[in-house]
Order: C-alpha cells, then structure tokens, then sequence
C-alpha cells in the first residue's frame, strides 16, 4: 500500500512530538475521549508501531469538516511533521511508505488496536501469554469494541511475543536489535511492556495511570497478576537505576510521561489497590463501558476503578482481607 497524496493543509486527528532522537511520540483525538498514545520508532530498515490508537475513524466531531484525513498511515506517509534531528523543521514521516511497518500491541483494548485496518501488510505482534483473549469470539468481546459501539478491526496476529523476546525482528545492525518484552498482565491478561534499552524507554500501554486518568480493571483483568506485575516493574527500574544510575523514562498510553516519579507511581497505585482489597477506601459506584463498577480515590494522583467481582476475586487470590 503506497499513498501518492502529500499535503501540509490536510485535517488529522493526530499531533507527533519527538520524544528522542528515533521516537515520535503521536496522540490522537477521538470521539471517545481516550486521547491514546501512539509511538512510532524510526529502525534503518522499518519502523515500529507501538499501538495504533482508534485509527483516526471517530474523530472528536460530527460530521468530518472538509478535508479530514482519519487514516493513520496517510498521516504518517503524507502529512509533514517535526522528525527527531531533522533539519527541515517539517518533513513527512515515511513519504511514501518507504519503510515498512511493524506493530506492537500492548493489549487488545479498543483504542490501542483501531489503526490496524490501516496496515493489512505489517507484522503485528501480540502476547503469547493470552491468545486465547486476544482471539475470543466473537471478535470483540474482550476488546470493549462493543461496549463502545465500533466494529472490531478486524487484523491478524503474526507473531506471539514471548516475554524475554525482542521486537521487532532484524532492526538492521542497531544495538542490541529490537526492544525487550515483557509480560505485564493484570490490566489484560495479555498486556506487555517493551523496554527500548537504547533509549531507555519504557511503554506500558495501560499498565499504569496517574492523574485525571483511572486506572481500569475491567473485563479479563486480575488484580493479583496486577500486583506482580508492578513488582516485576519496579524490580526491573530498581536494577537500572542501580547499574546505569538512571531511571527509565515511563511512557504510558494515556497518561503523563513518568521520569524519576515512575518507581514512586508504581508504589502509589501498589498501596492503593492493598488498601481497597482491606477495605480502607470508600468508594463511588459508576458504571463504566457497561460495567458496575466501584472507582476508588476519583480525584486523587491515582486512582482505580472495576467491577465487584474483580476486587472480591483479588482479595481471595492476594490474601488479604476486609477490616
């Protein structure tokens, strides 16, 4: 798929930020409110997707104005943006699709998997930890697709992530090939982190929030793997601080960039979950994506947010208990 097509005055969705010399960092609006990242990682013979947001199909406003661009590979092939250590200050990102595609998914959630219908011809990778919820059917369920009111995009898995693995595959020579994968379940059973060990990175997809942004345990999520799983991470931060003397940079899907705070967070939330499984947090009863849920410190630097049986469930299988 090649688009011909070049415009500066097109109307898009997204906005690209460098967020290092081979990283932009894109956001998009959307209908739904979710303003989900989308990072796109410049390798010499391809480029990695991580994420690809709801594609740029349900924009913020009804109906499209005149010239609305709602694809995200014409936004990335025809589109001028800033490029990390670029010297025109403007330039489009992969003119003409000369480089091929690659796609992490972090989960399997709606507003991480839309932009797929874009890319029939990239490699897309997703957890071998979960498949089975990844590919449930019928197509959908366990993406929240339905919840929302959008088709599920329909898109193949073409290789399953191993947790240790790397991707993407052959990055032409660069330094210690593509980036590590690690499984992170508790959000879904099929979250994973990939850790750019050049730059240091890491991209968490909806591992973890902060601020006006909730963290979600909805349908498939298990608090105890959650719990492990913010173990593992600020084990494995702990362990970088210790032998490069920094901290990795925490990229989110939705919320702000977390720097020397991203061990903190992960503690924040541990001890917040800890004290709603003892019953020590009040909390307000929302319905959420069709969801009866109980949200937990709305309002505060973090908060979290699910249905009963997800905290009855976490209490048996954590060990702790209420009062």
């Amino acid at each position: 798929m090649r688009l011909k097509v070049t415009t500066s005055k097109a109307l898009t969705p997204f906005k690209a930020y460098p967020l290092n010399s081979t990283t932009l960092l894109i956001t998009e609006q959307d209908a739904t409110n979710e303003t989900p990242k989308i990072i796109l990682k410049r390798y010499p013979r391809k480029l990695l997707i991580i994420d690809t947001g709801l594609g740029g199909l349900y924009p913020p406003y009804n109906p499209p104005p005149p010239h609305y661009l709602p694809s995200l590979r014409t936004f990335l092939e025809c589109v001028p943006q800033p490029w990390p250590n670029s010297r025109a200050q403007d330039c489009v990102i992969n003119p003409g699709g000369r480089l091929p595609y690659e796609i992490a998914i972090t989960h399997h959630h709606y507003d991480h998997i839309g932009g797929t219908v874009w890319f029939p011809d990239a490699l897309i990778g997703a957890s071998a930890r979960a498949p089975e919820f990844i590919l449930a059917q019928p197509a959908g369920r366990n993406s929240l697709n339905d919840a929302v009111g959008m088709p599920y995009p329909e898109h193949k898995i073409g290789i399953w992530l191993e947790d240790g693995s790397r991707f993407p595959l052959e990055t032409g020579g660069v330094s210690g090939g593509g980036m590590v994968v690690m499984h992170t379940p508790g959000h879904t059973p099929d979250s994973i982190t990939l850790w750019d060990e050049a730059e240091n990175t890491l991209f968490t997809g909806d591992f973890i929030c902060r601020g006006i942004v909730s963290n979600y345990f909805l349908g498939g999520a298990n608090i105890a793997d959650y719990l492990a799983s913010v173990g593992r991470l600020v084990a494995f931060m702990e362990k970088m601080v210790e032998e490069t003397g920094s901290v990795p940079l925490v990229v989110p899907g939705h919320s702000e960039l977390m720097g020397l705070d991203g061990i903190s967070a992960l503690l924040e939330i541990r001890e917040l979950i800890l004290r709603v499984l003892r019953g020590e947090v009040e909390g307000e009863r929302i319905e959420k994506l069709g969801f009866d849920c109980l949200w937990f410190a709305r309002g505060e630097a973090c908060s979290v947010l699910g249905p009963d049986e997800v905290w009855e469930v976490g209490r048996r299988e954590v060990g702790v208990g209420v009062g």
